[in-house]
């Protein structure tokens, strides 16, 4: 699984001007203690919308290696954050929280724990997901997720930046 760069993927294929991406790189950066190494992770479709026009609400999921990881990063989401409890269950706890001027939801996902990025990516059971990232260092994304939005660049050649003028 190679480490792709985040920044440079956003820069290329959204508008500065999108709202989504702009809503996206302020939670990144609001969410405390992510790392690509270790986890925890953000991983998902909150991602993936930032590539296929999709910019409908999403929700952030976060995925962790072991309780004692997400026990620390829920407390700092409540405290650095003023993170509510909306839902808690055996899947997942659920946090709105306000970042910015807007309302989000994270999800701390507990069905289960990972030891490292590559085995939430297998986790997922529908490709068009696997996409992960602390936010800093880069992302991660399955050969089948490239397929997946390769597709939907086929399917609709407006969710790549038009101000980019890409040269074959």
């Amino acid at each position: 699984m190679q480490l792709l760069d985040l920044n440079g993927f956003i820069t290329r294929h959204t508008s500065t001007e999108n709202e989504y991406r702009l809503q996206f790189e302020e939670v990144l950066q609001s969410l405390p203690g992510l790392d690509i190494g270790d986890g925890p992770w953000l991983a998902g479709g909150s991602i993936r919308r930032l590539c296929d026009g999709n910019h409908e609400e999403s929700d952030y999921d976060i995925f962790f290696k072991d309780e004692q990881q997400e026990a620390i990063f829920r407390q700092r989401l409540v405290h650095a954050l003023s993170a509510t409890t909306v839902r808690d269950n055996e899947l997942n706890t659920t946090y709105a929280v306000k970042i910015g001027n807007r309302q989000v939801t994270i999800q701390c996902i507990h069905v289960t724990y990972f030891r490292a990025a590559q085995d939430v990516l297998d986790w997922f059971d529908f490709t068009i997901c696997q996409f992960l990232t602390d936010g800093k260092q880069g992302y991660y994304m399955c050969s089948g997720a490239m397929t997946e939005f390769l597709n939907q660049v086929i399917n609709n050649p407006n969710v790549l930046n038009e101000d980019i003028v890409y040269v074959d």
